[in-house]
């Protein structure tokens, strides 16, 4: 590998001391590097430890990366003759345990050193999964609710007609969340809140926003009359101009000198009349023209009286006191809808990733903690920047010292608006370091990925569409325009804009521009499919399907109201509740199971029971036929599923049911299996989530999923990662191919309009403006949008169009040779008509009308439009503009009838060569077939049955398909010995590890039964002396002492020789630097040193993983109530 040659502007982020520091770093210009760079050459010039630095990442994902590449330079320099090895030796260590995360992680961290300090803190507190939140959530909404309905009071009445749907009153429920969601986004909440629902509008803003649109309208109106001017027009265009802007300026002047209401009267005059068209007098092009261009601003005048609407004293003297009265209960909900839920998280120790932030900022007042953290941290680096927040700039700003500071990022790269993303932050710093000579701002524009031309190409479009006034970044005027550093020898067009007629299928055309790419010489594993959004995925995938395009999606969606997931989850439910009669339906009527309808009305007409399930029951006693044996066979299977629920984890249940229920090999069997089967994988993957987040069990689990239906959050991601090897085409969403960058790029569906959902929302919400609402008077029947929520539409759909620029940014530039656009638009004059005579690119509303509305300005459209053209930028070639009309699909389907071929008198020798091959096709690795590339711990260990000896065996490891049918006895449970090791080592898992005397952990048992976690039937087969063994010994007394981080059931998977191991280690007691392993055995003959390789393993893949030394490995025998010290040398 050639050595890192840096850039002038790279050596001086690199190099440059005593100064804060930010870096402006374009698409491809080696940021990441010269963070690291710059990071590890100040540790070893000033001897500073890694865990003396703060790295903020954006995701865990980037943290991991960080790491990595931070780890990559230590080891080369290393490798160096006079670097300092213990040092770096040193650092290399810490690495795993430095602050090299996200925000939330540091915040997170910081709470537990310093817990002390708050009166709300434990230092055990667990994070809030999303499943948990949600959970937490809906249940302290609802009590919030049931809470308001009982006291009746006339304010809340008046808030649910004021948001509640006739239906229900989800919306109004919504309406609490949103706003509690967004209050958290502030560095105060609360006062933010108490702020902006006190209804002190400054009317004077809304007047002087009328203004600043009507002096607009007025420039634009001006633009008009020159031209009008220039082509000498007749008398009439004249006098319809000058009509306009008579009636526009005295607008402009009333709202300076005169009352609103006089204001109002003026608007309602409107503007002139369109001059008609003379055949003999007038060009019909300077007809269209004037027309257009009057349009325009005439569209922008009637949206501007429509903000003026309903603005007189007497509706504003109306409704203002009801806004007002809507805004204090709305904050008097949202301060006891936090109560409550702040409650339900401190019951069971949570902290959600806002709860992490703010208390943080709460301790952060203390001055000794402070002071504390500002000499702990020497360096703060901040990466991606330019998505930081309010808030996350607040900590920084906090925890600074003098010129300590290293942000960087690209704010042309800021995309992330709907996770409050603040770019203006990164805009500010980089005015502020320009002009503070103790700061500095270093511009890394060279690209060290794309080829010149698409440089070109990209810097053409945005020098145009990027400007301060569009978007608050001038592109060519601010050092963001990119350098290219790469000139590759591809075949033209580089750029390819393929227009489509409305009768012309996209997703069927975006095969051929595939195929057209795969002809270039590129394979399939180097082109992408960026989409703006993941709503038209699946037809695109299918087309891709239907052409034998092999492809991997990262966006693929799977709803639970797909008919296998459906299944999965009516079988879950009536595990849950067997005496739900739908879901024990929709079970039997399956093809798994293959209840026949005639089959159910005879046993629904066998008895005059209310319910199905107890005329099922009844029929399988009362009768002896193969009706009632089928309907044994099948609680026979139920009630084993039933069993296993006991003593499994959610992933282990839910597969052994995807399994032994015979979905599986249905699945597998059925067209699209291994879509179908990835579908069920992906939902297991959900349970196991919530399994690990929560203490509901499967009832807990299926109350969850509900939840998600009802707020339409039902879909999974079934994605995984791609080796840089799978010859495939990658689908994913513009957001996701971020950081990224691939040989080819297509970017279909660009005629896209942009979204405005928020128009038809209730409350819309701004930093700056504040909270925005419809206001209704019930009685009346009137809704009107109050004056703060249109100027908070507007604001937002401005910053909508400005955050699109910069995916469109992000979407040019993931590409390194080839890009193509595709889209529906008429490249005729009248298709393109709307794009000219537009004002602004703000004016337009998709990624193509931006496009050709730049590219117009070029020779380029030539061949779709006659105009002056200002510029010949394409005359290479390397830009290709073609409008589709017509497209007829490449590939056939092949409906050759079989029996013909077998019936004819001739046959075509290729074709039975082909079909003899198929069907005598033998693989030649059968005898490896029933191999398996995956072990578990036990059976690399020893290679024998260990559940005859009371150790638990892994269900997976059951070849068998078949059951031995047998009607359940009901009456008495017995447990094997496995199952008997089950128990145990699940009361173990549940259990905190603490001294207990026997009254304290039958109440903790107890609790167990509550949550369903175990059996009470169960609990004679628990020997609690035994238990009270482990917790109360010396050993564990001693462990605890130190305060560890307890780790419990951490499952791993390592190479070991040719095969995949698998194990599940029970528990560890984790300190800074050690760790200190336990495994719990039941077997009912305690063999000393017989386990010895299998903790051997564990503690090889424990300090593998973790980077820390095992220093003691034990075995606690159960029944036996010992500890045995195993591989006593590992010091």
């Amino acid at each position: 590998m050639s050595k890192f040659k840096p850039t002038d502007d790279q050596k001086k982020a690199i190099e440059t001391r005593g100064k804060n520091i930010i870096v402006s770093a374009a698409a491809g210009s080696g940021k990441t590097r010269v963070l690291v760079d710059r990071l590890v050459s100040i540790m070893l010039e000033e001897k500073i430890p890694i865990k003396n630095m703060i790295i903020v990442t954006f995701t865990n994902k980037a943290s991991v990366e960080m790491k990595d590449r931070i780890r990559q330079k230590l080891n080369d320099l290393l490798k160096e003759e006079n670097s300092d090895k213990i040092f770096i030796k040193n650092q290399i260590k810490s690495i795993n345990d430095a602050f090299i995360k996200t925000l939330h992680s540091f915040c997170a961290d910081m709470l537990r050193e310093n817990f002390y300090l708050s009166d709300n803190l434990s230092p055990s507190f667990k994070i809030a999964a999303d499943s948990k939140q949600a959970l937490l959530r809906k249940d302290a909404i609802d009590e919030l609710f049931e809470d308001e309905y009982e006291k009746n009071d006339p304010n809340f009445i008046n808030f649910l007609h004021n948001f509640a749907s006739s239906k229900d009153d989800k919306d109004a429920k919504n309406i609490i969340l949103d706003l509690y969601d967004f209050s958290k986004s502030q560095i105060n909440p609360h006062q933010w809140l108490c702020d902006n629902t006190n209804n002190n509008f400054d009317f004077e803003k809304f007047k002087f926003y009328i203004k600043e649109r009507i002096e607009t309208i007025i420039l634009n109106a001006r633009d008009l009359e020159n031209y009008i001017k220039e082509k000498s027009m007749r008398d009439k265009y004249f006098i319809m101009i000058e009509k306009d802007l008579s009636y526009l300026e005295k607008i402009k002047n009333a709202i300076e000198e005169k009352s609103w209401d006089e204001v109002i009267e003026i608007f309602e005059n409107g503007l002139a009349n369109m001059v008609t068209i003379s055949k003999k007098l007038d060009d019909p092009n300077e007809n269209s023209y004037v027309k257009a261009k009057k349009n325009a601003y005439k569209e922008e005048f009637n949206i501007v009286k429509d903000f003026v609407k309903n603005t007189d004293s007497i509706t504003r003297g109306f409704f203002n006191p009801l806004e007002d009265k809507i805004l204090n209960e709305l904050k008097n909900l949202v301060f006891s809808f936090e109560k409550i839920y702040t409650n339900k998280k401190r019951e069971e120790n949570y902290l959600d990733f806002s709860d992490m932030e703010h208390e943080f900022i709460k301790l952060l007042d203390n001055e000794k903690l402070q002071s504390k953290l500002k000499k702990q941290f020497k360096y703060i680096f901040f990466d991606e920047y330019q998505d930081s927040n309010d808030i996350q700039n607040y900590i920084v700003e906090k925890l600074k010292n003098e010129n300590n500071l290293f942000f960087v990022g690209d704010v042309k790269q800021s995309i992330y608006g709907f996770r409050n993303a603040r770019p203006e932050l990164f805009l500010k710093k980089l005015e502020d370091y320009d002009t503070d000579s103790n700061c500095l701002r270093i511009d890394l524009s060279k690209n060290f990925r794309t080829d010149k031309d698409l440089i070109d190409f990209n810097n053409y479009i945005f020098d145009r569409l990027m400007t301060r006034k569009n978007s608050d970044i001038a592109y060519k005027d601010d050092n963001h325009r990119l350098n290219y550093h790469f000139e590759f020898d591809e075949k033209y067009p580089k750029v390819s804009i393929k227009a489509l007629a409305k009768n012309v299928s996209e997703e069927a055309y975006l095969t051929k521009e595939i195929n057209n790419l795969i002809n270039s010489g590129v394979e399939y594993k180097d082109i992408a499919i960026l989409l703006r959004s993941s709503s038209k995925a699946y037809l695109f995938e299918n087309e891709l399907k239907k052409a034998g395009i092999p492809f991997s999606s990262d966006i693929s969606k799977i709803s639970f109201e797909t008919v296998e997931v459906e299944f999965f989850i009516n079988i879950l439910k009536y595990i849950a509740n067997p005496n739900d009669d739908i879901s024990l339906l929709s079970v039997l009527r399956s093809e798994i199971f293959n209840f026949s309808e005639d089959d159910l009305a005879e046993i629904s007409l066998s008895s005059e029971k209310s319910h199905f399930y107890k005329k099922f029951k009844e029929y399988e006693k009362e009768n002896e036929n193969n009706l009632s044996q089928k309907i044994s066979d099948f609680n026979t299977i139920f009630t084993d599923f039933s069993y296993i629920l006991n003593f499994s984890t959610m992933y282990d249940f839910a597969n052994i049911i995807f399994e032994k229920s015979g979905l599986y090999d249905f699945l597998k069997a059925r067209d699209r299996g291994e879509e179908r089967v990835k579908n069920i994988e992906a939902f297991i993957e959900l349970m196991d989530d919530y399994d690990k987040n929560n203490e509901n069990s499967l009832f807990g689990f299926l109350a969850y999923i509900d939840n998600l239906k009802n707020q339409k959050k039902d879909n999974l991601k079934a994605s995984r990662n791609l080796s840089d090897d799978e010859n495939l085409v990658r689908i994913m969403t513009i957001h996701k191919s971020k950081g990224l960058e691939f040989k080819a790029v297509i970017l279909p569906d660009f005629s896209k309009r942009f979204n405005t959902r928020d128009n038809s929302k209730d409350m819309v919400l701004d930093k700056d403006l504040g909270i925005g609402i419809n206001i209704a008077d019930w009685e009346n029947k009137i809704k009107i949008s109050s004056i703060k929520r249109d100027l908070i539409l507007e604001k937002s759909n401005l910053n909508d169009k400005k955050e699109e620029m910069r995916v469109l940014y992000v979407a040019l530039t993931r590409a390194e040779r080839k890009i193509s656009i595709i889209g529906k638009k008429d490249l005729n004059e009248k298709g393109l008509e709307k794009i000219l005579n537009a004002n602004s690119v703000l004016d337009l509303s998709s990624y193509m009308d931006w496009i050709f509305k730049i590219l117009c300005d070029d020779k380029i459209m030539s061949d779709f439009v006659d105009i002056d053209y200002k510029t010949d930028a394409f005359n290479k070639g390397f830009l290709e503009i073609k409008y589709i009309e017509d497209f007829i699909e490449d590939y056939k389907k092949d409906y050759t009838d079989v029996e013909k071929l077998i019936g004819a008198d001739e046959y075509n020798q290729k074709i039975y060569k082909d079909i003899e091959e198929v069907f005598n096709f033998s693989y030649k690795n059968k005898e490896n077939i029933n191999k398996s590339l995956k072990k578990s711990v036990t059976e690399i260990a020893k290679n024998y049955d260990l559940s005859k000896d009371g150790y638990e065996k892994s269900p997976f490891e059951e070849n068998e398909d078949f059951y031995e049918f047998r009607k359940p006895n009901f009456e008495e449970i017995k447990l094997s010995a496995t199952d008997k090791g089950t128990l145990i080592h699940k009361i173990f898992q549940e259990l905190e590890v603490k001294s207990y005397d026997l009254n304290s952990l039958e109440k903790e048992i107890n609790k167990l039964v509550d949550l369903g976690k175990i059996k009470k039937e169960y609990i004679p087969y628990i020997n609690f002396e035994n238990i009270l063994g482990f917790f109360n010994s010396r050993i564990i007394q001693d462990l605890m002492k130190k305060s560890p981080k307890i780790r419990k059931e951490e499952s791993f998977l390592r190479k070991i020789d040719d095969f995949y191991v698998n194990g599940q280690i029970d528990i560890m007691f984790e300190s800074q630097n050690e760790v200190v392993l336990m495994d719990f055995k039941t077997d009912s003959l305690k063999r000393e040193g017989f386990y010895d390789k299998q903790l051997e393993i564990y503690k090889d893949s424990i300090e593998e993983a973790l980077g820390k030394k095992v220093i003691s490995s034990y075995i606690y025998w159960y029944n036996f109530k010992e500890f045995e010290q195993v591989n006593k040398n590992h010091r």
